[in-house]
């Protein structure tokens, strides 16, 4: 018997299939930690596939994390003034980093293929 995760999950827009089929990203939080679902492929139709997780603790300093970003830079990309940064919640950082950073370099180097979007339909009903 396959067990389905009953997860919040929020996304970039209000409907989950636009989140990760068209922006290639979405996100469940635990008490403690944000879980991030993201694209690693684009398939025929152009649409967002294979799928990864990875997870942030909630009070992590995203500035401390990633080091490396020119943040004038990202600031301007995003519209964000830089002082607010470190007072904005990481759901709304990470994926303005993504986009202008990438994946890899803020999710890491992944190892394997992912989830296909119907086996994280199945995973997490969405």
């Amino acid at each position: 018997m396959k067990t389905i995760e009953k997860i919040q999950l929020d996304g970039i827009d209000v409907n989950l299939e636009i989140s990760l089929l068209e922006y290639g990203i979405a996100w469940f939080k635990t008490a403690n930690e944000i879980t991030f679902i993201y694209s690693t492929g684009i398939d025929e139709n152009c649409d967002c596939s294979n799928f990864c997780l990875s997870s942030f603790d909630l009070k992590t300093n995203v500035k401390e994390e990633f080091d490396f970003v020119d943040w004038q830079s990202f600031c301007g990309f995003a519209g964000i003034d830089e002082s607010n940064i470190q007072k904005m919640p990481i759901e709304q950082v990470i994926p303005s980093l993504v986009m202008h950073e990438g994946t890899q370099n803020i999710f890491g180097t992944i190892y394997c293929e992912g989830l296909t979007f119907d086996e994280l339909k199945e995973k997490y009903s969405i």
